[in-house]
């Protein structure tokens, strides 16, 4: 029977970076424009990644207003995080700065996976974003880094999620293992994933979608 390894990973960045566009790329190779920025997915996929079967679960979280970080339901769940800006926006930049800190921050000692992508690259003539600005980013604070434009290509957002899953199944168990499940921490999330919830209708502020 082969081993299947669970990763869990939060999606995170500004209004309008294309996380979710980003995260459909990598999962379905498709493109897709428009999105509900208001609500949060929760991605479900099984993939082989080298010898490796995968049971993924994604979740491309919205901003909520008044709120610099994730909730801590999130950032205790989660396994690995990919933090997304747009090239054409500096603001969004500084808000990966701002949250690949607090993440560290909130795992710390413990180490966590972190990519840095920086999105848009199909929009190189709006660019705000230098490519050595997310490099000295990535090695500040000690992440993977890449470039990619969602709208044009998928090959490099596969390389970079599957990096990011590399690196959590490369971690040992101990190092792996979140501070609480997803379910057990927020009474909102908990009644998310159980199984009452599972079919959500379309005004849902949390979708679930299997691929």
């Amino acid at each position: 029977m082969v081993k299947m390894n669970s990763v869990k990973l939060v999606v995170l960045g500004d209004d309008h970076v294309g996380k979710s566009a980003v995260t459909v790329r990598f999962l379905t190779k498709r493109f897709i424009g428009e999105y509900d920025s208001n609500a949060d997915l929760v991605y479900k996929q099984c993939l082989a990644i080298n010898d490796s079967h995968i049971e993924l679960e994604v979740l491309d979280s919205a901003n909520k207003k008044n709120t610099s970080m994730p909730s801590d339901d999130a950032l205790n769940w989660a396994d690995a995080f990919a933090v997304v800006y747009s090239i054409c926006d500096k603001k969004s930049f500084d808000r990966a700065r701002t949250l690949i800190r607090g993440i560290q921050e909130s795992r710390s000692p413990s180490h966590v996976p972190v990519i840095l992508i920086a999105n848009k690259l199909d929009l190189e003539h709006t660019r705000q974003v230098m490519v050595n600005d997310g490099m000295k980013l990535s090695d500040e604070v000690g992440c993977q880094f890449v470039e990619v434009s969602a709208a044009d290509g998928v090959d490099d957002i596969v390389n970079a999620f599957q990096t990011l899953i590399r690196e959590v199944t490369a971690l040992s168990p101990t190092a792996k293992r979140r501070k609480n499940s997803f379910g057990t921490v927020s009474k909102a999330i908990s009644s998310f994933f159980s199984s009452k919830n599972k079919n959500l209708n379309s005004n849902s502020k949390r979708k679930m979608y299997a691929y």
